[in-house]
């Protein structure tokens, strides 16, 4: 008699198959292996959105940035990739409002971009980069306002250009835009409205005119010795720095600014020791941050911004950490006119040093020498040379 058999497939839910016939016998076992997952690296960063034009301190449109293959098509991350982006003069932020400051972006394991936006001061090229990837790079136009030169002030004490006009000097020193409208700071100690002004230009040539904020007063505490005032603009506000006094020593404050009214963005002072003089302070933006550095009493100070009315010291005293009380290469030598310049190598700060050019980088966390150990500049130069080659430098680390 012929016999049946019936092969029956068994699947269990272990990777094996059995083959049995109806016979009872078994023909043997498949083992499945699970196909390995694939892992491709990513070739490239690319910014997939058009370059930007828009004006000085705004908020832009989305930026898109993609990971890409060898090939060139999106490349869908395995895990979460962090994407750096960098501008001299730019800030970063994750919503279209550019209220919160992010000094990196990630895209999603399982997806192949991200999004971010920013504000800049200036024409110059965002860049991206991620870890093992080829970056990209896209100049955004960035329009910072008309020339200053030859406008007509408002302020019924002066008329002319801002480097001549102005009773006891007239010291601009710094310009800056903010929501789309360049605002100058400047002190004023003598005829008209005393103290530390800052005015916005209507950003008309034909028209020109600046009107004072802050209701046509000073932002300064006092009435008298307000001078060196610094502004930037960081994280949705304008922020101005300058040297006030308390009746007895000068002191270095800070406050921002919304577009209407100006508040108090430091506790009292920043000074290191409240029983000395403290002068010449400026700014600087490093990795979403924002700094303030100045010389008191022959030592430089930087300190870092916290939020509110809170600062941090993070001097150095040589020692290459941020728990020092001083920026001096050599205590004993009186040190003035600091800078900062944020870059993507670091915070750079650089001051005169008994007649000495002197620099340190800061990489977040601690400072390292930048000079050849002796000074940039070791012969005596002018008082007020000192300043604006301090400034070249700066302009060039940018």
């Amino acid at each position: 008699m012929r016999q049946l058999c019936v092969f029956v497939l068994f699947v269990p839910l272990i990777a094996a198959i059995s083959l049995v016939t109806g016979c009872g016998r078994i023909w043997g076992t498949i083992t499945l292996k699970t196909p390995a997952t694939a892992t491709v690296s990513i070739s490239k960063i690319e910014i997939t959105t058009s370059a930007q034009t828009l004006n000085a301190g705004t908020c832009s449109g989305m930026v898109t940035v993609q990971a890409v293959d060898t090939s060139g098509n999106p490349l869908q991350v395995s895990s979460n990739t962090t994407v750096d982006p960098f501008g001299n003069g730019y800030m970063f932020f994750s919503d279209p409002s550019c209220m919160n400051q992010v000094s990196t972006v990630t895209i999603p394991s399982g997806s192949s971009s991200a999004n971010f936006y920013f504000e800049a001061q200036a024409t110059n090229p965002l860049a991206v980069s991620a870890a093992g990837a080829t970056g990209a790079n896209q100049t955004e136009t960035v329009n910072v306002g008309n020339s200053i030169t030859g406008f007509t002030y408002t302020n019924t004490a002066y008329t002319g250009d801002p480097n001549t006009f102005g009773d006891n000097g007239f010291f601009p020193d710094y310009l800056s835009a903010y929501n789309g409208t360049l605002y100058i700071g400047y002190n004023n100690n003598g005829a008209g409205t005393d103290g530390i002004l800052v005015s916005a230009y209507n950003g008309n040539d034909a028209s020109p005119s600046w009107t004072l904020t802050n209701s046509g007063s000073s932002i300064a505490y006092s009435s008298t010795t307000d001078i060196s005032p610094a502004l930037i603009t960081y994280n949705g506000l304008l922020y101005a720095t300058w040297t006030d006094t308390n009746g007895t020593y000068t002191e270095i404050r800070v406050k921002s600014f919304d577009g209407t009214t100006w508040s108090a963005a430091d506790n009292g002072s920043l000074n290191f020791n409240s029983s000395e003089n403290a002068t010449h302070p400026g700014f600087g933006i490093y990795n979403g941050n924002l700094y303030v550095t100045w010389d008191e009493n022959g030592l430089v100070h930087v300190a870092k911004y916290n939020g509110g009315t809170s600062w941090s010291f993070i001097d150095d005293n040589g020692s290459g950490g941020t728990n020092g009380t001083f920026m001096n290469y050599n205590s004993s030598k009186s040190a003035d006119f600091p800078v900062l310049w944020g870059t993507a190598s670091g915070l750079f700060a650089a001051w005169y040093e008994n007649s000495e050019l002197r620099i340190k980088i800061f990489n977040g966390t601690s400072w390292s020498a930048a000079d050849p150990g002796a000074g940039i500049q070791t012969t005596s130069i002018n008082y007020w040379a000192q300043a604006n080659q301090i400034a070249s430098f700066a302009t060039i680390q940018g």
